[in-house]
């Protein structure tokens, strides 16, 4: 199963593998190339995020991994 992130910041991002591959390689491609665009917003958990684009997300403290259970719906001695 891929890694899950839980979205902190709205992003914007490409989902074809071959476009991201371009981007990669430092090709400057035009927005109307880009193919498909996921836009995520903040609290959504997804999959799909380009390898590449992780580590940086990460340092920016756009995204984090996500584990399996949000902060907000963790149990705590007050709410059992």
């Amino acid at each position: 199963m891929a890694k899950q992130y839980l979205i902190k910041q709205t992003l914007w991002y490409p989902t074809d593998k071959a476009v991201i591959a371009r981007l990669k390689a430092g090709e400057n491609l035009p927005i109307k190339e880009r193919g498909p665009i996921r836009q995520a917003e903040p609290g959504e958990i997804v999959s799909d995020l380009p390898l590449v684009s992780i580590p940086g997300l990460l340092e920016h403290d756009y995204i984090e991994e996500y584990l399996g259970v949000k902060e907000d719906a963790a149990t705590t001695p007050e709410n059992g």
